[in-house]
Parts: structure tokens; sequence; C-alpha cells
């Protein structure tokens, strides 16, 4: 090839080398999105502004839970270039070790080219003021994300209220509303509300200028605002929540206050009880929160829906109606006492009002025996088994042994005993006869609200309800309005026990004598202007002391209040679990308490922490 040809081929291969680029940069520029998303990548951030979560308000407009302003740093480390890590350890308050492992975990995150990860949270505002004048100095690898944390002005109700944590991977996976760092209602209303409570998280598009600096004044019509959550009415009241957690300090044991006419908690206390403030955040969260889960005391059981007890003589009442509603029992019917078949302190010919009022075992103890062996079957065991299974199923109609669906879960449905729950135990059950080998005396404790029985305080409060209403209820609920919306329907749904309310007037008028006539357990519950109807119960405890439990309701001014009060460990009902109920019915319907002296008798007393024995 000569000289001249070999200048062409040359001048050629520049020209088709010269083509393919320009054919190419045109491609990326032009058809290509791909290297428009790149740049995109380079230049643009997201980040997350997240929701403020709603407002959680007493009955009375009292803010139980509200957003205080925390701050969160990230991180996207491939873009944190050259810095000095000595001051920028020195600005978070870590060492270098922390540094160099909180970028190690950032650089899991499956985009940790572009996308930002937590590095720093839940910085408060105050400690966050002194950091804000120097991070812009490391942007474009570290910027700002403000994250509303809960704040319980109170203090009060954790185990109605609940609290918040981050969302697991299996929160995730279930919802993909969640990303990490997010978090989510793990307890009580927080979790039972948490959809309602969360609003919508909304996105911020960031864009970085040539020195990685974040350009402030970016108007991006692509951002998405946050929604707030919706704000809740809570049917607790707080003064009244507040005032029984006080009467229950250095004791052990439950409050349940509801209002019977619509269900509404008033008041739902569990002893002993912790600050819900001790839990927010991650630092409060590892500091306190072991010390609550290892506490012997347990504060961070729910007592009053996840304890079960033997309710003792307050169920006496409930068998009586139990026989009437059947047909069995009637006021004028009278049974001779003489404590030679139980234990009693009532002794002569009782009918049903005097029985309830003196608290007579020997009177239920015969009354039940004819509910339960009523005569249907020859045999005394098949008798006993038909009649125990008729007597459970209308213990059934009053909301014992089976669950109430409160929103915060329905705890522990109690124990009713049928007639398959003794036939399991080992010895009451002839398999080749195929019938049991027990009757009525095997189980009579049961008449007397003892042996096998278990009720929670929520069914409790919920029994002075069905009395108050004389023979009805609502399912009782802890929110009265969500956001614009009304209570849940099924919360508005009149519950039916017993079609003649007229069984009910011995009964509550028994009731009344109890706390007001001499020879009534309950002379410690007597209210000035209230007239409370109550009924003590002294439930056995094999493991110490005996537990003082009451049951009462109320009316006056418009008001009415059904309460049940347990304390463990204190012996006699009348002495303790009636004064307390006494001053919180007092407390709800005026407002104050007059009777500063029985007042400070309980404040005063402590079943946790006696005195050294001299």
């Amino acid at each position: 090839m000569n000289l001249e040809n070999r200048k062409y081929v040359i001048l050629l291969t520049f020209l088709m080398v010269g083509i393919i680029f320009i054919f190419r940069l045109g491609y990326m520029q032009i058809v290509s999105d791909k290297w428009d998303d790149r740049a995109k990548e380079i230049s643009e951030k997201t980040l997350p502004i997240y929701a403020p979560r709603g407002i959680i308000y007493d009955r009375n407009g009292i803010k139980l839970v509200e957003n205080q302003i925390y701050y969160d740093v990230k991180v996207i480390p491939d873009d944190i270039g050259k810095v000095d890590t000595a001051k920028l350890c020195e600005l978070f308050g870590i060492s270098r070790e922390t540094f160099d492992e909180k970028l190690k975990i950032a650089r899991t995150h499956p985009n940790v080219g572009y996308a930002p990860s937590d590095f720093i949270t839940q910085i408060s505002k105050e400690d966050f003021s002194t950091i804000r004048e120097q991070l812009y100095k490391y942007r474009p690898g570290f910027y700002e994300v403000k994250n509303p944390l809960r704040f319980y002005p109170r203090g009060i109700a954790p185990h109605v209220l609940g609290y918040l944590n981050e969302a697991s991977p299996k929160d995730i996976e279930a919802d993909d509303y969640y990303v990490p760092g997010e978090y989510v209602g793990r307890m009580g209303i927080e979790r039972a509300y948490e959809k309602d409570l969360r609003g919508r998280r909304g996105l911020s598009y960031i864009l970085q200028t040539a020195e990685g600096l974040k350009s402030e004044d970016l108007n991006d019509s692509r951002d998405i605002q946050p929604e707030n959550g919706k704000h809740l009415v809570c049917t607790i009241d707080a003064e009244l929540q507040e005032y029984g957690e006080a009467l229950m300090k250095n004791k052990i044991g439950s409050i349940v206050a509801i209002e019977p006419s619509t269900g509404e908690i008033l008041a739902m206390v569990s002893a002993p009880t912790y600050d819900p403030n001790w839990i927010v955040g991650k630092k409060n969260r590892n500091t306190y929160y072991p010390q609550l889960l290892q506490d012997t005391l347990k504060p961070l059981l729910n007592r009053t829906s996840y304890s079960e007890y033997p309710p003792g003589s307050i169920f006496k009442m409930f068998q009586a109606l139990v026989g009437m509603n059947l047909g069995i029992l009637t006021p004028k019917r009278t049974f001779v006492c003489d404590g030679s078949l139980i234990g009693d302190h009532c002794f002569g010919t009782l009918d049903m009002y005097s029985a309830i009022k003196c608290s007579s075992n020997q009177w239920f103890y015969l009354a039940v025996k004819r509910i339960i062996q009523s005569g249907k079957h020859k045999s005394i065991f098949r008798d006993s088994e038909y009649g125990l299974n008729v007597w459970a199923a209308e213990m059934n109609k009053f909301g014992l042994g089976v669950p109430l669906p409160l929103e915060i879960g329905s705890g522990k449905t109690g124990l009713i005993p049928d007639a398959d729950y003794y036939n399991r135990f080992p010895g009451y059950y002839d398999s080749t006869q195929m019938r049991p080998r027990w009757a009525y005396s095997t189980i009579a404790s049961i008449s007397i609200g003892q042996g096998e029985v278990l009720l929670t305080p929520l069914q409790m409060a919920n029994l002075g309800c069905i009395l108050a209403n004389k023979g009805h209820y609502y399912y009782p609920h802890l929110v009265k309005k969500i956001g614009d919306d009304p209570k849940r329907p099924i919360y508005r749904e009149k519950q039916i026990v017993s079609e003649d309310p007229s069984n009910y007037d011995v009964v509550i008028d028994a009731m009344r004598a109890v706390v007001e006539e001499p020879g009534g357990t309950a002379r410690r519950a007597r209210t000035k202007d209230i007239r409370v109807y109550g009924k003590t119960g002294t439930a056995e405890n094999p493991h110490g002391e005996d537990h003082s439990v009451f049951l009462a309701f109320a009316k006056k001014d418009g008001k009415d209040i059904a309460i049940a009060v347990y304390v463990e460990n204190a012996k006699w009902g009348g002495e303790w679990a009636a004064p307390i109920s006494s001053l919180m019915i007092e407390k709800y319907i005026h407002r104050e308490v007059l009777d500063t002296l029985k007042e400070q008798r309980i404040l005063d007393k402590d079943f946790i922490h006696p005195p050294d024995e001299e």
C-alpha cells in the first residue's frame, strides 16, 4: 500500500470512530434514560418526612399522648468524602470505634450508594441545636431528619396507652408501609389503633450543588407531603385514672371503673404501674425496660384484664340472679343457716336479701345445689353434669368465662367450669360407664366464688354495669372517637343478659343494705350525698394473705359509674377495697374528695413494704 492510500485509511478510521462516539453520545442523552437516572442518583436524594402521629385525648379533652420533635442524623456512606473524623466524632459525642461500627452497619443498606441510613437517632431538640451549627460541613454525607416521638404529659395509664418501638423485619414483611427506622404501636391503644394513629409518611427530594451542599430552596413538585395521623378521644377520665393510681401506690392489684350506660372505661389501673415516658426512645428503653422486665412485682403486667382471681363473695349475687333467671330461686326462698355444711358467720333462717346482706356461705351453698342438682336425672352424677352445664351457660351470658372484646386485647377469659372441665380430671370420669364420678358436693366451693371459679377485674367491673342496668351491658371499650368518626359499631350494641329486670331489685336493695344498714359488711364505702350499692368479698389465697375485693355502682347528677377494686394480700374486702371504691366514686361524681381522713388512710397504706417487725 502506497503512502497516499495509507493516509486515506487513517482519515477514514478517525472519521468512523468520531461518528460512533457522536452516535453513542446522542443515544445516551436523547434515547436512553439510564444515564439520566444515574445522574439523578448522584445529584438527587430522597429523605422521609415522618407524619405526626395522632394525639390521644381523655374524655374531657386532656392530652394523654402527644408528640415531641427529635432529630435523626442520616448517612450516605459513598457521599462522605474526606472529613475530619475526630471532629465529627466529637460533634456527635461518640468514639472512633462507634463511628466505624455505625458506618459498617450503614454500608449494609441495600441502596448504600445513594439512599440514607440511620447514623444517630432520637437526638433531642436541645442537643441537636449544637450539632446543627456544624453539620453543614459534613454534607452531602450527613443529613438531619425530624422525627416526632411520643410524650405522655400526665405520665399515667401505660397499660392502656401502650408504647412504640422500631418496626421489626416481621412488621416490614407484613406491611409494606413500614421501612427500617419506622415506629409502630406495640401495646395498648397505640397498637389497637395503629393504622389510624400513624398517618402516612411523606417524601422529600433533595438536590445537591456541585460542591455537595444541600439546596434549601428546591420546591420539587414530586415531594409527597405527610398526612397527619387521626386524633383519638379516649374514654379514660385522666383525673380519675391519676387518682386511682395514687390510691394504689404501694399496693398490688387493680381498679376498673366503667360508665354502665355506655360501657366506656373511665379508669383502668394496674398496680404497680410505671411512667410511660420511661420507655420512649432507645436510650430510655435500654435503661428502664430491662428493669421493669426483671421487677418481681411485674409492673408490665396489665392486671386488669390479664390476671385471674377468685371473686369471693361478690360472686354470690350472680348465683342468686342465675337461680332467678332459671326459675329455680325466688327472693323469698329461705334456707336455715347454722354453719353445719360450710363455715359461716350468718345464722338463722335467711331469705335472699338477708343472705346477700350478711354474705351467708351456707345459704348460697344450698341455693346453688338446687341449681346444679335440680332433679332432671335420677343419678346425682348425671344430674350434676347436666345442671353444671346449664349453670355455666347462664354465667357465660354475664360475660364470664368468655372473651370481652376490648380493643387492647381481650385478656384472660377467667374460668367458669363446666362438666367437661371436671371430667378431664384424673379419677373424675368413668370411661367404662361413660359417666362422671363427681357430684355437687365435689365442686361446692364454686357456690361462694372460690374453688375453680376465676374472674378478671375487668369482668368484675362489667358485672357492676349489668347490675346498674338491670340486665344488660355494652362491651367495655377505651376509645369513643376516631378522628371525626364515632366509636366502633361493636361497642354500640346492647348485650342482653336477662329479660326480666325485676329479678335485680332484691339484689340491688341488698347491695344498698351492705353499705348503709347495720350488719352490712361495707360501712367504709359510705359516701356523703352519694348512695353506693356494693358487695364485699374476701378471696382465699393459698399463697399468702387473702385478697380484698369490692364491687359497686352509683348514680347521681346524670353520672353513673360501676367499679371493681381488687387488692392482693389485703385480707377483708370491707377494710381496703371498699373505701378505695368509695373514694373513686366520690372523685368521679363530685370531682373532689371531702373525706380526707379516709383518703389519707388509703394513701398511707403500704402492702408491698410492710414495716419491719420488732
